[in-house]
């Protein structure tokens, strides 16, 4: 592939590294483990040296001088071999205690509060009520039916599919044409299109975000998470195949670690988190989305709900698209990610850039500004193609001293009220999840072969933290 004209970044769109933020730690979690997980008998004392056995196999962590000088792309190696030995001492400790909860008893009252705000036309806090009922029963044709009649007061019936009602690149291409000239965007690449878009949220709005985002962490934070590979390197490998529970997913290619395994691996893998935000649920969320609109041309109807990333220092993401390879952007009937907007939260801390790969771009923008691109091309014209444009592909580097918070969101051709609506429908993969329970999902990605600081004998491998444990499918897909 032919590659495209690059321009440069303004210089004022990569800052300089920021200073080291001396009060930066990790955030306070829970203990979900009850009083019992105190009276540990010897098989169970004897399994918690293996793990810590296990842990000395990793490499020593750097020091603040050693990591400054390395590479802010060479991530920390994930392998099966020392999670074998994790999950293998993990199976002597004790069960994860099922909780003492009265789920049926929680969920009716979830359901006859959902009720009650639905009689008073209250439809988006009832729809709210009843996912959270299905949250604890995804079984309960209650909460589904009471939350498929919220859905249709707002939104109306849904149709037989994903609506397709224009072509919406043409108003990202005026939008951001708009945005230039006015000098409230800047062009850092013309093909594949790539601007900066600044101040779309103040640094006040910045911070309520993150204290949004701490709240709701906090749901989800009482149950280790369930830690599945889409990987063959993991999901095939024969020491983790005791521990795997095989051929899940729509594509029958996800493995999921069993509770106690994935209790113990959780605390030893690399990941980035992402807290999945739903229309009408926070005004502010809610009005990030009509400025985008605003300003960049992008349809809220055709946005994916927004999520907010988090990086703590020393994690990262390999290079990857977020196109799909090998599909016709107007073929999908689900939603295909378009265009991506990443807009920056905080400042404090170092490297940490957006970078695309390909084209030898970093950015890093200013609290409030915003990285958006179009992944899609064809060979005549800039905008308008149907196929993924793997120009796109893009990494986020390294994160040192500090953490690094991103407000983001994909845009789909097509358009439909329910792509940015909490589902409700299970995938099967997932239905081993108990109750409030996050996922990390370990993922192939594309990049090694495309960076020479990644050792190339080990896998290409990105581990995210989701609480978003549920894959949009429409009804008629």
């Amino acid at each position: 592939m032919a590659r495209g004209r690059k321009a440069a970044p303004p210089p004022s769109l990569v800052l300089e590294r920021a200073p080291h933020r001396s009060d930066s730690r990790r955030p306070r979690r829970r203990s979900w483990n009850g009083p019992a997980s105190a009276r540990l008998c010897l098989p169970a004392l004897l399994a918690v040296v293996a793990v810590l056995a296990a842990l000395r196999s990793f490499p020593p962590a750097s020091t603040d001088s050693e990591q400054r000088e390395s590479s802010p792309q060479a991530l920390p190696s994930l392998s099966p071999e020392v999670l074998a030995s994790v999950c293998e001492a993990s199976s002597a400790l004790p069960a994860q205690p099922a909780g003492s909860d009265d789920l049926a008893a929680r969920r009716a009252a979830l359901e006859a509060a959902a009720a009650e705000l639905a009689s008073s036309q209250r439809f988006m806090e009832a729809a709210a009520k009843y996912r959270d009922a299905l949250e604890l029963d995804p079984s309960s044709t209650t909460a589904h039916d009471g939350l498929m009649r919220a859905f249709h007061a707002i939104y109306g019936p849904p149709g037989n599919g994903p609506r397709d009602d224009r072509n919406r690149t043409d108003d990202f291409r005026l939008a951001m044409a708009r945005g230039v000239a006015s000098g409230t965007a800047s062009c850092v690449s013309s093909d594949p299109p790539i601007y900066v878009l600044h101040k779309v949220v103040s640094r006040e709005e910045a911070s309520a975000l993150l204290r949004l985002r701490e709240g709701r962490r906090k749901d989800w934070s009482y149950v280790p998470p369930l830690v599945c590979f889409d990987h063959p390197h993991f999901s095939r490998h024969p020491k983790l195949q005791p521990y795997l529970q095989h051929g899940i997913g729509a594509n029958g290619r996800r493995s999921c670690l069993n509770q106690r395994a994935s209790a113990a691996t959780s605390t030893v893998i690399q990941f980035s988190e992402s807290l999945a935000l739903y229309a009408g649920e926070e005004w502010l969320v809610d009005e990030v989305g009509r400025r985008l609109h605003e300003r960049a041309g992008l349809d809220p109807l055709s946005g994916i709900n927004f999520q907010l990333l988090s990086y703590k220092s020393g994690s990262a993401y390999h290079g990857h698209t977020d196109c799909d390879q090998n599909t016709d952007l107007l073929d999908a009937r689900r939603p295909i990610r378009m265009a991506s907007v990443l807009i920056y939260l905080t400042d404090s801390f170092d490297a940490g850039e957006t970078e695309f790969t390909e084209l030898g771009i970093k950015l890093r923008p200013e609290v409030g500004s915003a990285v958006v691109f179009y992944s899609y091309y064809n060979p005549e014209q800039r905008y308008g193609g149907r196929m993924c444009d793997m120009r796109t592909m893009h990494s986020a580097r390294l994160v040192q001293n500090g953490e690094k918070h991103v407000l983001q969101r994909w845009y789909s051709y097509r358009s439909d009220p329910f792509f940015d609506v909490r589902p409700w429908r299970l995938q099967n993969d997932l239905r081993l999840r108990l109750p409030w329970q996050s996922v990390i999902k370990c993922d192939q990605v594309l990049s090694a072969q495309h960076s020479e600081s990644v050792d190339q004998n080990l896998p290409d491998v990105s581990c995210r933290w989701y609480n978003k444990p549920y894959d949009f499918v429409h009804e008629n897909a």
